[in-house]
């Protein structure tokens, strides 16, 4: 694994690519790992073993790591236009939509349902189990 003092886990291919395109765009070198939700807290400790002092994440995971590590973690925050964008997305395949997430994407979803007046059911889960 690269030796870099900041670094971004991803648990998701879709949240890895819109990363990745990032970084490219802005001609950042930052590493990216991609795990699995029940592997983050071993692979970040093992990051800071080799000398991670920032971590970045999103969500669920990135409360994970808050509540686990000792070093800073920077969480990419949920926005409305990637709330609109899921939403059309699944509006494409039915109008009776139900969103589940971690609680940070719930409060976004939420928020968004006031501001917009849109109806559809939001599922708060607190880990992967």
């Amino acid at each position: 694994m690269k030796n870099n003092e900041i670094v971004i886990f991803s648990v998701s291919k879709t949240i890895t690519q819109r990363i990745m395109n990032v970084l490219i765009e802005r001609k950042l070198d930052v590493p990216v790992y991609e795990f699995r939700y029940s592997d983050v807290l071993d692979k970040a400790n093992e990051m800071i073993q080799s000398g991670a002092k920032i971590i970045i994440s999103r969500g669920g995971t990135a409360a994970l790591l808050r509540n686990n590590i000792s070093i800073p973690v920077i969480e990419i925050a949920h926005d409305f236009h990637g709330v609109y964008r899921i939403l059309q997305q699944a509006k494409i395949k039915s109008q009776k939509i139900a969103a589940v997430g971690f609680p940070q994407f719930c409060n976004a979803l939420r928020h968004y349902q006031n501001m917009t007046n849109e109806e559809f059911k939001i599922c708060q889960v607190y880990n992967h189990n």
